[in-house]
Protein backbone atom coordinates (compact mmCIF):
# COMPACT_ATOMS: atom_id res chain seq x y z
CA UNK A 1 0.00 0.00 0.00
CA UNK A 2 0.85 3.65 -0.44
CA UNK A 3 -0.79 6.45 1.46
CA UNK A 4 -0.44 10.19 0.83
CA UNK A 5 -1.46 11.21 4.76
CA UNK A 6 -0.85 9.12 8.02
CA UNK A 7 -0.40 5.43 8.53
CA UNK A 8 1.31 3.49 5.19
CA UNK A 9 -0.56 0.63 6.17
CA UNK A 10 -3.30 0.96 9.06
CA UNK A 11 -3.95 4.47 10.74
CA UNK A 12 -5.34 4.57 13.80
CA UNK A 13 -7.27 7.55 14.92
CA UNK A 14 -8.73 7.41 18.54
CA UNK A 15 -9.35 4.27 18.62
CA UNK A 16 -8.46 0.51 20.01
CA UNK A 17 -6.28 -1.58 16.94
CA UNK A 18 -5.32 -5.20 17.74
CA UNK A 19 -2.37 -6.67 15.89
CA UNK A 20 -1.90 -10.84 16.25
CA UNK A 21 -0.28 -13.08 14.66
CA UNK A 22 0.55 -11.32 11.87
CA UNK A 23 2.71 -9.45 9.16
CA UNK A 24 2.63 -6.25 8.21
CA UNK A 25 5.12 -5.58 4.92
CA UNK A 26 5.66 -3.17 2.02
CA UNK A 27 3.58 -0.58 2.87
CA UNK A 28 4.78 3.33 2.41
CA UNK A 29 3.63 7.08 3.84
CA UNK A 30 4.71 10.20 2.32
CA UNK A 31 3.72 11.09 5.76
CA UNK A 32 4.38 9.56 8.98
CA UNK A 33 3.69 5.84 10.08
CA UNK A 34 4.85 3.40 7.18
CA UNK A 35 3.25 0.42 8.57
CA UNK A 36 1.15 1.76 11.34
CA UNK A 37 0.05 5.27 12.79
CA UNK A 38 -1.96 5.62 16.05
CA UNK A 39 -2.82 9.38 16.69
CA UNK A 40 -4.99 11.46 19.32
CA UNK A 41 -5.50 10.80 22.90
CA UNK A 42 -6.70 7.38 24.21
CA UNK A 43 -6.15 5.69 20.80
CA UNK A 44 -4.47 2.32 22.23
CA UNK A 45 -2.58 -0.20 19.90
CA UNK A 46 -1.55 -3.81 20.68
CA UNK A 47 0.75 -5.66 18.74
CA UNK A 48 1.25 -9.61 19.65
CA UNK A 49 3.52 -11.91 17.77
CA UNK A 50 3.71 -10.10 14.53
CA UNK A 51 6.30 -8.88 12.08
CA UNK A 52 6.55 -5.59 10.90
CA UNK A 53 9.15 -5.45 8.33
CA UNK A 54 10.12 -3.77 5.49
CA UNK A 55 8.33 -0.67 5.40
CA UNK A 56 8.90 3.07 4.44
CA UNK A 57 7.62 6.76 6.14
CA UNK A 58 8.92 9.99 3.66
CA UNK A 59 9.17 11.59 7.11
CA UNK A 60 9.39 9.61 10.93
CA UNK A 61 7.66 5.92 11.64
CA UNK A 62 9.12 4.30 8.84
CA UNK A 63 7.27 1.45 11.07
CA UNK A 64 4.93 2.09 13.94
CA UNK A 65 4.25 6.07 14.94
CA UNK A 66 2.54 6.85 18.52
CA UNK A 67 1.20 10.42 18.77
CA UNK A 68 1.11 12.42 21.99
CA UNK A 69 -1.95 10.66 24.05
CA UNK A 70 -1.65 7.10 22.49
CA UNK A 71 -0.26 4.53 23.62
CA UNK A 72 1.12 0.93 22.59
CA UNK A 73 1.95 -2.38 24.32
CA UNK A 74 4.04 -4.66 21.83
CA UNK A 75 5.09 -8.17 22.56
CA UNK A 76 6.41 -10.96 21.05
CA UNK A 77 7.21 -8.97 17.69
CA UNK A 78 9.82 -9.00 15.28
CA UNK A 79 10.27 -4.88 13.71
CA UNK A 80 12.90 -5.51 10.70
CA UNK A 81 14.10 -3.36 7.82
CA UNK A 82 11.54 -0.27 7.82
CA UNK A 83 12.90 2.96 6.56
CA UNK A 84 12.38 6.67 8.15
CA UNK A 85 13.57 8.40 5.38
CA UNK A 86 14.03 12.08 6.73
CA UNK A 87 13.56 12.36 10.18
CA UNK A 88 13.62 9.95 13.37
CA UNK A 89 12.51 6.32 14.63
CA UNK A 90 13.19 3.52 11.40
CA UNK A 91 11.44 1.20 13.50
CA UNK A 92 8.98 3.10 16.46
CA UNK A 93 8.57 6.35 16.89
CA UNK A 94 7.23 7.31 20.34
CA UNK A 95 5.32 10.20 21.60
CA UNK A 96 3.04 8.85 23.57
CA UNK A 97 3.49 5.42 25.87
CA UNK A 98 4.95 2.58 24.89
CA UNK A 99 5.72 -0.90 26.72
CA UNK A 100 7.98 -3.46 24.41
CA UNK A 101 8.83 -7.01 25.39
CA UNK A 102 10.52 -9.36 24.29
CA UNK A 103 10.60 -8.33 21.26
CA UNK A 104 13.74 -7.91 18.50
CA UNK A 105 13.99 -4.57 16.86
CA UNK A 106 17.23 -4.68 14.14
CA UNK A 107 18.18 -3.10 10.81
CA UNK A 108 16.08 -0.32 11.15
CA UNK A 109 17.05 3.30 9.27
CA UNK A 110 16.54 6.92 10.45
CA UNK A 111 18.84 9.81 11.22
CA UNK A 112 18.05 9.33 14.92
CA UNK A 113 16.58 6.02 16.38
CA UNK A 114 16.93 3.90 14.07
CA UNK A 115 15.29 1.47 15.73
CA UNK A 116 13.75 3.23 18.69
CA UNK A 117 13.05 7.23 18.78
CA UNK A 118 11.53 8.27 22.02
CA UNK A 119 10.55 12.18 20.81
CA UNK A 120 8.61 13.22 24.34
CA UNK A 121 6.69 9.97 25.42
CA UNK A 122 7.40 7.47 27.89
CA UNK A 123 9.08 4.27 26.90
CA UNK A 124 9.80 1.18 28.60
CA UNK A 125 12.31 -1.47 27.54
CA UNK A 126 12.23 -5.23 28.84
CA UNK A 127 13.53 -8.68 27.57
CA UNK A 128 14.29 -6.92 23.92
CA UNK A 129 16.88 -7.02 21.28
CA UNK A 130 17.95 -4.18 19.70
CA UNK A 131 20.83 -3.60 17.05
CA UNK A 132 22.06 -3.02 13.78
CA UNK A 133 20.01 0.31 13.02
CA UNK A 134 21.54 3.01 11.65
CA UNK A 135 22.39 5.80 11.18
CA UNK A 136 21.04 6.91 13.91
CA UNK A 137 22.17 3.88 16.23
CA UNK A 138 20.08 1.15 18.22
CA UNK A 139 17.98 4.06 20.11
CA UNK A 140 17.46 8.17 20.47
CA UNK A 141 15.62 9.80 23.69
CA UNK A 142 15.18 8.40 27.27
CA UNK A 143 14.29 5.13 27.38
CA UNK A 144 13.46 2.95 30.92
CA UNK A 145 15.07 -0.52 31.44
CA UNK A 146 13.14 -2.68 34.06
CA UNK A 147 16.52 -4.97 32.73
CA UNK A 148 17.49 -7.56 30.23
CA UNK A 149 17.76 -6.17 27.10
CA UNK A 150 20.33 -6.97 24.35
CA UNK A 151 21.76 -3.45 22.36
CA UNK A 152 24.23 -3.34 19.64
CA UNK A 153 25.17 0.26 20.88
CA UNK A 154 25.14 2.95 23.79
CA UNK A 155 22.70 5.19 22.44
CA UNK A 156 19.90 3.31 24.34
CA UNK A 157 21.46 4.08 28.20
CA UNK A 158 20.99 -0.17 28.87
CA UNK A 159 22.40 0.12 32.51
CA UNK A 160 20.05 -2.14 34.64
CA UNK A 161 20.20 -5.53 35.89
CA UNK A 162 20.89 -8.14 32.79
CA UNK A 163 21.43 -5.31 30.61
CA UNK A 164 23.94 -5.93 27.69
CA UNK A 165 25.06 -2.53 26.12
CA UNK A 166 27.31 -2.73 23.10
CA UNK A 167 26.91 -6.29 22.81
CA UNK A 168 26.16 -7.96 19.35
CA UNK A 169 23.09 -10.51 19.30
CA UNK A 170 24.11 -12.39 16.62
CA UNK A 171 21.27 -12.65 14.98
CA UNK A 172 20.43 -14.62 11.33
CA UNK A 173 18.47 -13.06 8.36
CA UNK A 174 14.71 -12.51 8.46
CA UNK A 175 13.55 -15.83 7.35
CA UNK A 176 10.81 -18.32 8.06
CA UNK A 177 11.93 -20.05 11.36
CA UNK A 178 8.35 -21.19 11.96
CA UNK A 179 5.30 -20.62 13.11
CA UNK A 180 2.80 -17.68 10.88
CA UNK A 181 5.30 -14.68 10.98
CA UNK A 182 8.92 -14.26 9.90
CA UNK A 183 11.87 -13.79 12.92
CA UNK A 184 15.35 -13.21 13.41
CA UNK A 185 16.39 -16.63 15.24
CA UNK A 186 19.21 -15.80 17.49
CA UNK A 187 22.59 -18.02 16.64
CA UNK A 188 23.30 -20.69 19.47
CA UNK A 189 26.31 -18.61 21.08
CA UNK A 190 23.95 -15.37 20.89
CA UNK A 191 24.62 -13.77 24.59
CA UNK A 192 20.71 -13.13 24.25
CA UNK A 193 20.06 -16.98 24.71
CA UNK A 194 19.10 -17.54 28.90
CA UNK A 195 19.81 -13.98 29.80
CA UNK A 196 16.05 -12.81 29.86
CA UNK A 197 13.49 -11.75 33.14
CA UNK A 198 10.75 -14.14 34.04
CA UNK A 199 9.15 -11.55 35.39
CA UNK A 200 6.68 -10.40 32.69
CA UNK A 201 7.98 -12.60 30.22
CA UNK A 202 5.07 -14.12 28.00
CA UNK A 203 4.33 -18.09 27.95
CA UNK A 204 5.38 -18.78 24.28
CA UNK A 205 7.97 -16.63 21.97
CA UNK A 206 6.44 -15.18 18.20
CA UNK A 207 6.34 -18.49 17.22
CA UNK A 208 4.55 -20.18 19.50
CA UNK A 209 7.46 -21.66 21.06
CA UNK A 210 7.03 -22.23 25.19
CA UNK A 211 8.79 -19.97 26.84
CA UNK A 212 11.00 -20.76 29.22
CA UNK A 213 13.06 -23.53 27.61
CA UNK A 214 15.60 -23.28 30.57
CA UNK A 215 15.25 -21.61 33.89
CA UNK A 216 15.00 -17.87 32.27
CA UNK A 217 13.94 -16.43 29.33
CA UNK A 218 15.76 -16.02 26.08
CA UNK A 219 15.72 -12.17 25.16
CA UNK A 220 14.02 -10.78 21.93
CA UNK A 221 10.82 -12.26 19.76
CA UNK A 222 12.48 -15.86 19.71
CA UNK A 223 13.04 -18.60 22.39
CA UNK A 224 15.04 -21.54 21.02
CA UNK A 225 14.28 -24.74 21.77
CA UNK A 226 17.18 -25.95 24.63
CA UNK A 227 18.63 -28.41 22.37
CA UNK A 228 19.24 -25.73 20.34
CA UNK A 229 20.70 -23.67 21.88
CA UNK A 230 23.09 -25.87 24.31
CA UNK A 231 26.73 -26.86 22.66
CA UNK A 232 28.36 -29.68 25.40
CA UNK A 233 31.89 -30.92 24.79
CA UNK A 234 32.45 -34.42 24.25
CA UNK A 235 34.14 -36.14 27.42
CA UNK A 236 36.05 -39.31 27.05
CA UNK A 237 37.22 -41.40 30.22
CA UNK A 238 40.30 -42.67 29.51
CA UNK A 239 41.31 -45.61 32.02
CA UNK A 240 44.97 -46.39 32.70
CA UNK A 241 45.69 -49.66 33.77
Amino acid sequence: NVAYGEGGGIMNVGGRLFVINSTIRGNSTLASGGAINSCCVDATVSVLNSAIVGNRSARHAGGIGIATGGSASIVNTTISGNVSESDGGGGLDIYGTLHLTNSTVVSNVALAGGGLHNGGGAVTVANTILAYNAPGGDCAGPIQSPGHNVSGDASCGFTSAGDLANTDPLLGALADNGGPTPTHLPHGDSPAIHAGGNDGCPADDQRGVTRPQAPVCDIGAVELPFADAMHLPHVVRLSVE
